[in-house]
């Protein structure tokens, strides 16, 4: 979105077509839609209060991604996070 922030002198509409094909827009797009398809699959194959503390892996997974495709600095504190939240599914993914 630094990218299409950058663009001044060009009309809202080429902003807005822009946005919609950016790679990384559409790749977003691709992924959340695979979450939605793989999270309904599993609430009917698993009880709710089983598969909802593991959507959590999410915040772990951004974190990754963050740090090795988009190349931002992540913080000593927030991989720390990480690590707090990869126990908190290690211990419900055991009961």
């Amino acid at each position: 979105m630094a990218i299409i922030a950058g663009l001044d002198n060009v009309s809202l509409f080429h902003k807005i077509l822009s946005t919609i094909t950016n790679y990384y827009v559409i790749g977003g797009v691709v992924l959340l839609a695979s979450f939605h398809l793989l999270y309904l699959v599993s609430l009917s194959w698993e009880e709710l209060s089983y598969v909802l503390p593991l959507t959590a892996a999410n915040y772990v997974l951004v974190t990754v991604l963050a740090y090795w495709v988009l190349g931002e600095d992540v913080s000593p504190l927030r991989w720390s996070g990480s690590v707090l939240v990869t126990i908190g599914i290690a211990l419900v993914a055991r009961t």
